[in-house]
């Protein structure tokens, strides 16, 4: 028997290297037309091949159009946000299929209730290029409470190992709207402690409060494009490329570096065009000369640690 139930949409968007670090259901960029004719579609499309099981199947979108990119015949990592706004056990759906050849469900069975967001943590280091961080948890705190989900195996004393994927656990948090699951998700990233390795709970908590993830003003190239992962930087003069003087403070607002340096110039306040920080984004090395209170000149470079 052919499954002709749909569980709604995933918007994974929020990705680095194709690789996804935020999901959420519903879409908030789907308008309710695009919406019921991409799911009905989909649903005919399957129906069509005689597909049985549980299945995802992924598209892009852009500009009002939805293009076909695959189809995965398998449950994915994100599953947990369709079960928590469907109150549905996909797992257990997928089980009842494969044993009585059918579903229990149906069409109108499935309702979707509120927003979810689910945030994939990995053992990396974004600061570091997402350098894998293996090593013993030495402290494991992880966050619950009302309508907040964690998916892992992780303890106080577990090892992470080097030679898997890093991703550790998943944050799972639902809420009446997108804003509500924004603010619970946010409030228990706050509440995780994991110590004894480099999590991307940090860099999580930077995705939620960014005003264009927000706005739902992002796609797929997002953070390869935007500025929000440009961090710790080093300074290090032509001589001594190796040696580690200072970090570089995030940006702010007005879009200036703080240089809180070690060489014989103070701190310095920078004020780049929107070309230069273009050219660090991409990590090509930028030549600066910096003039300190004591008009003496130094040549710098600025490269990427990692």
């Amino acid at each position: 028997m052919c499954i002709r139930d749909s569980l709604y949409e995933r918007d994974c968007s929020v990705q680095r290297r194709h690789q996804k670090l935020i999901e959420e259901t519903p879409s908030p960029v789907l308008s309710n037309e695009v919406r019921n004719d991409l799911l009905d579609r989909t649903v005919r499309m399957v129906e069509k091949i005689n597909y049985e099981g549980a299945g995802t199947v992924e598209y892009i979108y852009e500009d009002g159009k939805y293009y076909f990119l695959e189809m995965n015949t398998r449950v994915q990592v994100e599953h947990p946000v369709t079960e928590v706004v469907t109150g549905i056990d996909i797992i257990k759906e997928q089980i009842r299929i494969a044993y009585f050849g059918e579903t229990s469900l149906k069409q109108s069975d499935i309702v979707a209730r509120g927003h979810a967001i689910e945030c994939r943590i990995n053992a990396e280091d974004a600061s570091k290029n997402f350098q894998p961080s293996p090593g013993k948890i030495n402290m494991c705190h992880q966050p619950s409470g009302f309508r907040t989900r964690v998916d892992s195996s992780i303890y106080q004393g577990y090892k992470v190992l080097p030679y898997y994927d890093s991703m550790i656990c998943k944050l799972i948090c639902h809420g009446r709207d997108r804003y509500e699951a924004i603010q619970r998700t946010r409030r228990s990233l706050d509440e995780f402690v994991i110590d004894g390795i480099t999590t991307t709970v940090e860099l999580h908590k930077k995705l939620l409060k960014h005003k264009k993830f927000v706005n739902s003003d992002f796609n797929v190239n997002w953070l390869d494009n935007e500025k929000i992962l440009i961090s710790d930087f080093i300074i290090g003069n032509t001589s001594s490329h190796n040696e580690q003087f200072s970090y570089i403070r995030e940006f702010d607002n007005e879009q200036t570096w703080l240089f809180k340096n070690e060489f014989d110039f103070k701190t310095t306040d920078i004020d780049w065009t929107e070309d230069s920080i273009l050219k660090i984004a991409r990590w090509r090395i930028k030549s600066v000369k910096i003039e300190g209170s004591n008009n003496k000149s130094e040549n710098i470079y600025i490269y990427k640690d990692g």
